[in-house]
């Protein structure tokens, strides 16, 4: 359902959250029927089925072939960036990241992302240090807070 937030945690990283734009994963179920969806709606849903079986590069294929075709929002491009970090490719995750703050501000998921990707993949505490900060005051109520602020004060004692 549009709205649900998922942990997700490959590789045991817990704090990876991204923006589903469909359901709990449900495995035991048929695949579902995209024919009656925009060609970009079922590219969403396909990369959203791989990013849930942790095939990274089936997820960016389809969300890159969703953003091609019109579906390009905060939501599909943190999910992209998520595919592209846990593929590896830091770069390009913080790239999509970065996009999505562009589209929509007020997209936490992007920014609070942004942190666990130069905590634990960059190990680049320094630049994670305004980016928490950021946070801090962009979303003083989020659910995300005491994580960030952990984060902070590790990256301000390294």
């Amino acid at each position: 359902m549009a709205g649900d937030v998922t942990t997700i945690q490959p590789g045991g990283k817990a704090h990876a959250v991204r923006h589903s734009e469909r359901g709990p994963e449900q495995d035991h179920r048929p695949a579902p029927d995209l024919s009656g969806l925009s060609p970009a709606a079922a590219a969403v849903i396909r990369g959203n089925l791989a990013y849930d079986h942790q095939q990274w590069s089936d997820a960016i294929r389809e969300y890159q072939d969703a953003i091609a075709k019109g579906r390009d929002n905060a939501d599909v491009r943190t999910d992209l960036g998520n595919a592209f970090r846990f593929s590896g490719q830091a770069e390009k995750a913080l790239e999509q990241y970065t996009i999505a703050q562009r589209q929509n501000p007020q997209h936490e998921n992007s920014l609070f992302n942004q942190i666990g990707l130069f905590m634990d993949l960059m190990h680049d505490p320094i630049r994670a240090i305004p980016i928490c900060e950021e946070f801090l005051r962009r979303f003083p109520n989020s659910d995300k807070t005491a994580r960030v602020k952990e984060q902070l004060q590790i990256a301000k004692n390294l």
